[in-house]
């Protein structure tokens, strides 16, 4: 009797022991016996679906529900919160309703896998192509490393012989969740195909156009932000970062505002202490700063309000874009054609004003970036820490080809058939391609969406030829009618447009 309770006391602490290997080496699901008296959407209506709330009202909004009650058992990647919320961040929205449902339906859709696959059944260094319910290709990988014999990849690996393969890739951090129906991989960010396209074409010169509008600098300060957290702050004494904020000259509107082409922030950095802390991420605090100016009455309010432990707000709703510093005592220029589109659209628009911070978090020993905090001369661009630059329209010498009716039933790929530019070989040392001929949406769709790459567009988003002719873009027929239209503004990458906008229709049948 008493060997036999030692017996199994010692079989317990195996158990226990074993399930510890297991954690530390793979985060496997440590409740697989649990689960596996559960099916696949059982789990995700539990208040137990490890973080993948966002995961879970998704399905509910595009109708998978259904479809994971009737597939066979399957695998499915599944993000966790964490990395709806980063896919947010990144496409300037904020929650999972903002996505049509049938958009979303293909973005979940590429997620599965039509076999149940675990890591503890592959082999290291294993690279399995699945086709997904989506009829795209996924890659799943398993490579071991001395803190994880288990760990599973998402599109991080493919097989040689494979090129151009474009779609996002992920780490599973939760593996092998084995349910009676599926087995879900939880990852951190979200893995979308992509179509294979070439980079947009950078354009190094400056356009000719005889409508340029400058808008200068007014104040300019910088906060001292301590950071305690800082490992330097005991050893070096340096735990404050320079938070630079900038206000430009009132201008309540741009003449020739319907004709704006290119707008660029553009700033000087005369030194940087360390090392530049790329890439920086440029934020609008004008409603902020008006408020800080007693709404643009007292610019000096501005000033000492800052010095008053003024924080400005950083978030990925006043985010404007993500851009890199040049090398100390060269002009950086950020284009924000679609902020300044935006402002001078809005009745009396306020002064602007910026704010610029790294895109991740850094200790100022390694990253203080000063800007040229000096007003003295307004016209000195030398001693001006920042100016705003507005382009007017020229007349670009792209061609438009084709802008013919969009066939669509419920969804349709926007091929050059329907939409093409194209451009001759011209003397004054422009090269054009398909990856610098662009589009802006001027317009969009009222009873559809647009996407690229299973993800939305919206007004003011630009996309590139190349990226029609390998087929990334895309109509969704999202509410009744059989009829739809957007509108767009075709151009090339020196900023130059044609004059008319394309009116491109779209019957639904």
């Amino acid at each position: 009797m008493i060997l036999r309770k030692y017996t199994a006391i010692a079989l317990v602490l195996f158990g226990m022991v074993s399930c510890l290997k297991l954690q530390t080496n793979g985060a496997f699901d440590s409740n697989g016996d649990y689960w596996g008296g559960y099916t696949f959407n059982e789990w995700l209506k539990s208040e137990r679906n490890l973080n993948c709330h966002i995961f879970a009202q998704a399905v509910e909004m595009c109708g998978m529900k259904e479809a994971f009650d009737t597939i066979v058992p399957s695998t499915v990647i599944v993000p966790n919160d964490e990395a709806f919320n980063q896919l947010f961040s990144e496409m300037g929205i904020t929650s999972i309703q903002e996505f049509e449902p049938v958009v979303l339906k293909e973005v979940l859709s590429y997620l599965v896998m039509s076999q149940r696959y675990l890591s503890a059944d592959m082999q290291d260094g294993a690279v399995i192509a699945a086709q997904n319910i989506a009829d795209k290709q996924l890659y799943l990988s398993k490579r071991s490393s001395s803190g994880n014999r288990h760990q599973l990849y998402v599109n991080n690996y493919v097989p040689s012989g494979v090129k151009n393969f474009a779609a996002t890739t992920a780490t599973v951090v939760m593996q092998d969740v084995a349910f009676k129906d599926h087995v879900a991989q939880i990852v951190s960010n979200v893995p979308y195909f992509k179509e294979y396209t070439l980079k947009t074409d950078s354009y190094k010169g400056e356009p000719n156009t005889d409508q340029v509008f400058e808008i200068k600098t007014e104040a300019d300060t910088y906060l001292a932000k301590t950071r305690p957290e800082s490992p330097f702050d005991l050893t070096m004494n340096c735990n404050t970062e320079r938070i630079p904020l900038i206000l430009y000259e009132n201008k309540s509107s741009v003449d020739f505002y319907d004709d704006i082409s290119v707008a660029r922030v553009n700033f000087y950095v005369p030194k940087v202490d360390g090392i530049a802390a790329n890439p920086f991420v440029l934020y609008d605090i004008t409603d902020q700063a008006w408020e800080l100016s007693e709404r643009g009455t007292d610019v000096a309010k501005f000033y000492t309000t800052v010095l008053n432990q003024f924080t400005p707000t950083l978030s990925a709703e006043n985010k404007v874009a993500t851009f890199d510093f040049d090398e100390p005592g060269k002009w950086t220029s950020v284009d924000i054609t679609d902020y300044i589109l935006k402002h001078f659209s809005t009745p009396s628009p306020k002064p602007i004003a910026f704010t610029v911070a790294p895109a991740n978090n850094f200790y100022s020993s390694v990253g203080i970036l000063y800007l040229g905090f000096k007003k003295e001369s307004k016209n000195d661009m030398t001693n001006n820490p920042s100016y705003i630059q507005i382009l007017g329209r020229m007349n670009s010498r792209i061609i438009l080809q084709n802008a013919k009716v969009l066939q669509c039933s419920e969804s349709a790929v926007i091929t050059q058939d329907y939409l093409l530019c194209t451009a001759p070989v011209v003397p004054d040392g422009l090269v054009y391609s398909p990856q610098n001929i662009t589009y802006r949406i001027i317009q969009t769709p009222q009873g559809g969406v647009l996407t690229r790459n299973c993800l939305p567009l919206k007004e003011g988003d630009v996309f590139t030829q190349n990226e029609i002719n390998e087929g990334a873009i895309k109509y969704y027929k999202t509410t009744a009618g059989s009829s739809d239209e957007f509108i767009l503004r075709a151009g090339d990458y020196s900023g130059a447009t044609l004059q008319e906008h394309i009116k491109m229709n779209v019957e639904i049948k």
